[in-house]
């Protein structure tokens, strides 16, 4: 029966692989570009040394590599002045964004039907309900990959062997992931009496780590994050948007719909006698804090997809 959902997603979704590759290949929406970092790691004409912090971001983008070298050449007849080593790459991240969504779907037909205990019927409604909300997110970059790694890391909870070793991993994924497993586990263990002093301990070496490896490479570039001088300015700067109807549809609506999913699960919590690992009711201090941290780094449009 898995075996069967994961083909279904796999084709379902495939749609998605090509409009990915459109969207970057023709630059149609503004977007993070990881084509040059990858060409840069192959040693390719047109790669570029990643700066802070997308640099850091290096295996989202390193397992496009194989990709890069066995997938056919897909080229636009109306796409000038492009060269085909920096389609080919683009081709090869779209590839990894595609089955980055299938896979993270997939888990989460997983998390529903074995943790959480739900009917396949259940389960396969939140997988297609992912599928769909994952254009929420920066699709066009690393985002699926990271949500990803975060659907891992949950199924992973109960293990803690590889649960250490998938947050240490995410150092190299996106810093969002150590920032938000930090906050969930150090806001439970400050602020409620569910307590995972492991995880907890874990989270905080994951954290630790990261501003570690800042530290020892020091890539340049966007030094404003890490400024706090620089926080209120940004923070008035973002108030100035956050509520236009641009904002209401990249910014307003994700995060209602973010807290709405924390209040059912509130409620669920109420009803009955749920795995703590899984959920608690301190659980949106880590929405609250991602919020925060989106507001005083002026980030603007971004924000509803963190």
């Amino acid at each position: 029966m898995n075996i069967i959902v994961l083909v279904l997603l796999g084709i379902l979704a495939l749609p998605l692989f090509l409009d990915v590759y459109r969207v970057v290949a023709f630059n149609i929406i503004p977007h993070d570009d990881y084509a040059f970092y990858l060409l840069y790691l192959l040693g390719e004409e047109g790669g570029v040394k990643p700066i802070n912090p997308s640099g850091y971001r290096l295996l989202p983008v390193a397992v496009a590599i194989p990709f890069y070298h066995i997938l056919p050449h897909f080229s636009f007849r109306f796409l000038e002045g492009v060269g085909d080593t920096y389609l080919q790459a683009m081709e090869a991240l779209s590839l990894v964004t595609y089955l980055a969504v299938v896979t993270a779907s997939f888990l989460i037909y997983l998390l529903t039907l074995n943790r959480f205990r739900g009917s396949v019927t259940c389960a396969l409604l939140a997988a297609l309900i992912s599928t769909l909300t994952f254009r929420y997110t920066a699709i066009y970059g690393i985002d699926p990959f990271s949500i990803m790694w975060i659907c891992l890391l949950i199924y992973s909870l109960h293990d803690r062997m590889w649960f250490t070793l998938l947050l240490g991993l995410s150092i190299g994924i996106n810093e969002k992931i150590v920032f938000l497993f930090f906050m969930l586990f150090t806001g439970r263990y400050l602020v409620s009496r569910y307590r995972q002093s492991y995880h907890t301990a874990v989270a905080i070496m994951a954290f630790a780590g990261y501003f570690l490896l800042r530290a020892i490479i020091g890539l340049p570039g966007n030094e404003y994050m890490v400024d706090p001088g620089t926080y209120a300015n940004s923070f008035l700067r973002t108030l100035r948007f956050f509520f236009n109807m641009r904002s209401l549809v990249l910014n307003l609506l994700p995060i209602m719909m973010t807290v709405c999913l924390y209040f059912l699960a509130y409620r669920e919590h109420k009803l009955q006698e749920n795995d703590t690992l899984l959920f608690t009711p301190v659980d949106i201090l880590p929405l609250c804090g991602l919020l925060i941290i989106c507001l005083i780094m002026d980030l603007a449009y971004t924000t509803g997809r963190i």
